[in-house]
C-alpha cells in the first residue's frame, strides 16, 4: 500500500479478528479494544493514531468502528486520504433489531464500561455533530442485504460510493467477498 491504513473495529468484536486483514492491506488496527466505550474517547485514540503516522492514512472502519472513523476523518481531513465504511450505521445507538433491547435492558443493570448513551448524553455531542458533518475526504460505503445487525438503509450513505456485498455483518470483513471489496474500495 502507498500509504499508512488504519482498521477500527466494530461493537463488542475482538480486535484480532481485522488482523488478518490487516496483514493482508499492510495496515494495523487501531488500539480501541472491544469498541464499546464512549464515542469520543474511542475517537480521539483513532486521531491519536493518524497524528502519530508519518504519511496521510486510509480509514477503515467496521460498524460502530465506521463511525468513529468517520469523526476522525471529519476531524484530521487533511491527514486522511481515504474512507471506507463497511457495515457502518448512519445512527448513534443499538439497532433496532431484534433482541437488542432486551441485551441494551441487560447491560445497564450490569457495572460494566460499556457506552450506552452516545446518542443522548453530554459527552459526545462533539462526536454526534462531527458524525453528522459531510464527509470531505473520498468515501466508499460496503454494505450487505444479509446483514442482520445494520440493515441497508442505514449502511448505505449519502456521499458514499455505496458498493453491496452479498455477507453477513462479521462476514464484511472477515470473509473473501467481503475483503476483495474492501481492497477494491483502496
Amino acid at each position: 500500500m502507498s500509504q499508512p491504513v488504519l482498521l477500527v473495529g466494530g461493537f463488542g468484536l475482538p480486535p484480532q479478528l481485522l488482523a488478518p486483514l490487516a496483514r493482508e492491506l499492510y495496515g494495523r488496527v487501531v488500539p480501541t479494544g472491544f469498541t464499546v466505550g464512549c464515542g469520543e474517547a474511542l475517537t480521539r485514540r483513532v486521531v491519536a493514531a493518524i497524528d502519530a503516522s508519518d504519511a496521510p492514512v486510509t480509514l477503515i472502519g467496521h460498524s460502530r468502528g465506521g463511525q468513529l472513523a468517520r469523526v476522525a476523518a471529519a476531524r484530521r481531513a487533511d491527514r486522511v486520504q481515504r474512507l471506507i465504511s463497511v457495515g457502518t450505521p448512519s445512527s448513534i445507538g443499538p439497532p433496532q433489531r431484534w433482541g437488542v433491547p432486551m441485551m441494551t435492558a441487560l447491560l445497564r443493570r450490569v457495572p460494566n464500561p460499556i457506552a450506552l448513551d452516545c446518542a443522548h448524553g453530554a459527552c459526545c455531542a462533539e462526536f454526534r455533530r462531527d458524525l453528522a458533518a459531510p464527509v470531505t475526504v473520498p468515501w466508499t460505503a460496503i454494505w450487505s442485504g444479509r446483514d442482520r445487525i445494520v440493515p441497508p438503509h442505514e449502511a448505505r450513505h449519502g456521499g458514499a460510493d455505496c458498493v453491496q456485498v452479498d455477507v453477513s455483518h462479521v462476514g464484511l470483513v472477515t470473509s473473501s467477498r467481503g475483503r476483495a471489496a474492501i481492497r477494491s474500495a483502496l
